[in-house]
């Protein structure tokens, strides 16, 4: 079955705006899950920040504590407090921050767990040193324990960072590739979509233009039977033909030719000019002055037979 010329139209337009949409959908949708992976690349980021600062935390708590009990000035320990909020703060950030990762909350357990034997470690040896000098806070330095603890404390900080990195590669990689589909689902939908609005204009015109001739061949027909019915002599219909079907079919010039039976040559019948063409000159090329034939183009067809 031949689709007309307005069907085809309108599922161009349809199929266009099926598939702009179609694209947006997707693109919202892909958006979506893009902004989610970014969620999750932001949240790898802050657990690292809190896993960092705990750390430095309890290293700065250590130092702290090394000067006071070298030096028994107790300016060392002004910044205890603040660290060990920040201790408590970034611990219980993070048991928020690792809910949906089983291992990560039971390396924060024994995270929480090192962190408060060291706490109080610190805080027996600051007593030691307070209460019964030097030599007796050295003695507990000199067990070992903190050192021990120390290590156990960079060594669970560093597996939960590498736990930590490695999600941070994974979303990383997933959210490069969404914002590649984006762009393509994007670039390639909207290529088509306006594809398809390019040919359905196309259409348009077309359509338009031929709808147009259709109307200015009958305009012309019907121009053509008034004006026959009207002439009064075969010469005045000529000319007044020449006249509608140069202007309907939007000619410059158009002439009538007619054959003499007696000498077999040509002459011109009538002619016409559109007013506001440039072609002065077509007249003065098709007349004959003086009685000297001139090789003109009618007389070039008429006397070989063919169309030039």
């Amino acid at each position: 079955m031949k689709l007309s010329v307005e069907l085809k139209i309108s599922a161009g337009f349809g199929l266009a705006f099926l598939v702009l949409t179609l694209v947006d959908l997707v693109a919202y949708q892909s958006t979506i899950q893009l902004s989610k992976t970014n969620q999750l690349v932001t949240h790898t980021y802050i657990v690292l920040d809190s896993l960092e600062t705990i750390l430095s935390s309890i290293t700065t708590l250590e130092t702290s504590a090394r000067g006071y009990i070298i030096t028994g000035n107790p300016r060392f320990l002004a910044a205890n407090p603040t660290m060990q909020e920040s201790i408590q703060r970034y611990s219980q950030a993070l048991q928020t921050l690792t809910a949906n990762n089983p291992l990560q909350q039971e390396r924060l357990t024994r995270l929480n767990q090192l962190l408060a034997e060291k706490q109080v470690l610190i805080e027996e040896t600051l007593r030691a040193r307070r209460e019964r000098g030097f030599a007796t806070a050295q003695q507990l330095m000199l067990t070992g324990k903190g050192l021990a603890l120390m290590d156990a404390i960079r060594a669970l900080v560093a597996e939960m960072k590498e736990t930590e990195l490695g999600l941070l590669n994974q979303r990383e990689d997933t959210s490069r590739i969404s914002n590649r589909q984006v762009l393509f689902i994007i670039g390639i939908g909207s290529a088509l979509g306006l594809s398809l609005v390019a040919l359905a204009s196309i259409l348009v015109i077309r359509h338009l233009k031929a709808r147009r001739r259709s109307e200015e061949r009958l305009s012309a027909s019907h121009d053509v039977a008034r004006m026959l019915a009207e002439a009064a002599t075969v010469e005045e219909a000529s000319a007044r033909l020449l006249e509608i079907i140069g202007r309907h079919l939007g000619w410059e010039v158009s002439e009538l030719w007619r054959v003499d039976s007696r000498s077999g040559s040509i002459h011109l019948a009538a002619h016409w000019q559109d007013a506001t063409a440039a072609v002065a000159e077509a007249k003065e090329t098709t007349q004959r002055t003086s009685g000297v034939r001139r090789e003109v183009l009618p007389d070039r067809v008429w006397a070989s037979g063919q169309a030039a």
